[in-house]
């Protein structure tokens, strides 16, 4: 195994799940300088933190897990799966609260009949967070609207004349950064009309070898997923259009890459009312958020074979729809564009965004 450690770089962790249904009790427990010589605790109610993992479905016959993990403040860390259980489903999550320990979630969906494989949709990012014990807190995954987001990780760099992007399409309403089995998938680089990549595989890959000169770039996907993986984005169509020129070769700069996102309330199904009005937020990101040129946003109610403006209303830099859903439709499609003020542009189509019941 190596040389002895001194006594302050050991340290050894205890830990666990235990389940009942959707339930579950997670703990860890540290020692510095040496292994545990054995450990003997009764857990009291409140020493724990309650997290309720809401996790939805747009499927039927769907079965989910949630993950949880933990990490200690030099970085020593691990996760835990718990058995699956039937979606929808409020997740009671339970952890303890050590000090200088933070706890994140990961959550997914499996396909009926699966048990502990056939996973069909991940969003494997946990966001480490600090819980206070005794406190309740809640999160959701899996809830529409689905579709990309770009921030610091998410998003497209180039080097030299190097170029790489990786962008989670499938993100929740939430913004949990998700992947999803899809039926088809075409993603396509060009530079001035000419392709420079064309591939079945999603938005994440690299592309050697562009030309130094300023240019005119295009990322686009287009992917199609089953009604039985979900109800919801059936059909996801984004595209990134933006001038670049050779950067220095010793560090990545971030290209100009823009998003439009809607958090719609919707029920654990994605579902909203049919024959209401419902406000739908819109949230700009990248750099058009800060100096957006123009932003355009279209609604259908019949799957996308027809379309009509939806009016983007601004109060105090919050952007909103206000949307009156018809009594029979059973879906609501939305279609965005928006370009910044140098001209770079974002435009995306999620068919089937929400339902509505």
């Amino acid at each position: 195994m190596g040389a002895a450690l001194p006594a302050k770089e050991f340290s050894s962790h205890i830990g666990g799940t235990w389940q009942k249904g959707s339930t579950t009790y997670n703990l860890h427990y540290d020692r510095a300088r040496s292994l545990h010589t054995g450990l003997v605790h009764k857990v009291a109610g409140h020493e724990l933190a309650l997290v309720r993992n809401r996790i939805g479905t747009s499927a039927k016959k769907r079965t989910g897990a949630v993950s949880p993990s933990w990490e200690t403040a030099t970085g020593v860390g691990h996760e835990t799966v718990s058995k699956p259980f039937a979606l929808p489903a409020t997740a009671n999550t339970y952890v303890n609260t050590r000090k200088g320990v933070k706890w994140g979630f990961s959550a997914g969906q499996n396909h009926a009949g699966s048990g502990d494989d056939g996973l069909e949709i991940v969003f494997n990012e946990p966001n480490l967070t600090t819980y206070r014990k005794g406190k309740t807190y809640s999160q959701t995954f899996n809830v529409g609207v689905f579709s990309p987001k770009i921030n610091t990780y998410n998003t497209a760099r180039r080097m030299g004349n190097d170029l790489s992007f990786c962008i989670g399409e499938y993100t929740d309403g939430a913004g949990h950064v998700g992947l999803s089995t899809v039926t088809k998938q075409r993603t396509r680089v060009t530079v001035d009309g000419k392709r420079l990549l064309s591939s079945e595989g999603g938005l994440c890959d690299d592309v050697f070898g562009l030309p130094s000169k300023s240019a005119v770039y295009r990322i686009s996907t287009d992917a199609t997923r089953s009604t039985k993986v979900a109800g919801v984005t059936t059909r996801l169509v984004a595209a990134w259009t933006f001038r670049s020129r050779k950067t220095p070769a010793d560090d990545y700069a971030v290209l100009p890459l823009s998003s439009v996102r809607f958090a719609p309330k919707l029920d654990l199904c994605s579902r909203a009312a049919a024959g209401k009005k419902l406000i739908v937020p819109l949230t700009l990101q990248g750099p058009a958020a800060k100096n957006p040129k123009s932003l355009s946003v279209q609604v259908s109610y019949n799957g996308g074979k027809s379309w009509s403006t939806a009016p983007v209303l601004n109060r105090k830099g919050k952007r909103t729809l206000s949307l009156s859903h018809p009594r029979k439709a059973t879906s609501v499609s939305l279609k965005a564009k928006i370009t910044d003020k140098q001209g770079n542009s974002y435009q995306v189509t999620v068919v089937k965004a929400y339902l509505l019941k």
